[in-house]
């Protein structure tokens, strides 16, 4: 991997070698391949592949929450393998924003307190919480299902919640695993234009998809063939 030029901004994300192998017993399944990836403040960048190519394993390794099998990954230029779980949590925690597949809301929370997680494991006061939450809410479209509970949600107003706690401690990056894998194609499309704003604004995207429509809205399209990360 080429060093950052002189000036660059320091990336949030770096990889190099990066590498998955998953093993039971005797047999070994290799799901991410030597990937390199550089994400930098304001990129949006989108891997796509099949089912089972190794993208959101990749992800999840992005997102501190698969360890790698073998390569480099650095946050800030800080070495993050071998880091502590504790360290990885913090970090996880206070930079990166997540936004699983099939949104992993908390059954008997509301979506108010879903949101507020985030930002009740950060330390932050009430008052902080509550005005975050009141704007992602609004942001979002969905203030007037604050007091609601996942099950009493349509899967797009579902998934904005899903978002809306990802970015509750302002994330340098937006991490997302098949984002429109489980909505309509007007649910699809709202999705879509919400992350080409923020991105506007400023914030870091990295998504895995399948879906071609949802991937060229990236600035920085890349494909992700049996384990094997590449431009597209």
């Amino acid at each position: 991997m080429s060093p950052s030029s002189p000036g660059s901004p320091v990336p949030i994300l770096e990889c190099a070698g990066l590498t998955k192998i998953f093993r039971v017993g005797n047999i070994e399944t290799t799901a991410v391949s030597g990937a390199d990836l550089t994400i930098r403040p304001g990129d949006f960048v989108s891997i796509m592949g099949r089912s089972g190519s190794g993208k959101s394993t990749m992800l999840a390794m992005l997102g501190l929450i698969e360890s790698p099998s073998d390569g480099q990954l650095t946050a800030f230029g800080r070495e993050l393998i071998g880091m502590s779980r504790a360290d990885r949590a913090m970090l996880r925690n206070r930079h990166l924003g997540f936004v699983f597949q099939f949104f992993h809301l908390i059954s008997d929370m509301t979506v108010a307190e879903n949101i507020s997680l985030p930002m009740l494991l950060a330390g932050a006061k009430r008052d902080q919480i509550r005005r975050r939450v009141d704007e992602l809410t609004e942001r979002l479209g969905i203030s007037h299902r604050r007091a609601h509970r996942p099950f009493e949600l349509s899967g797009g107003q579902q998934q904005r919640v899903a978002v809306a706690r990802a970015l509750a401690n302002a994330p340098d990056l937006l991490l997302l695993d098949e984002p429109t894998g489980n909505l309509d194609s007007e649910n699809s499309e709202s999705l879509m234009q919400l992350l080409v704003e923020l991105n506007r604004e400023g914030l870091a995207i990295c998504l895995v998809t399948h879906d071609p429509l949802c991937a060229q809205q990236a600035s920085r399209r890349m494909v992700m063939n049996d384990g094997v990360l590449s431009d597209f």
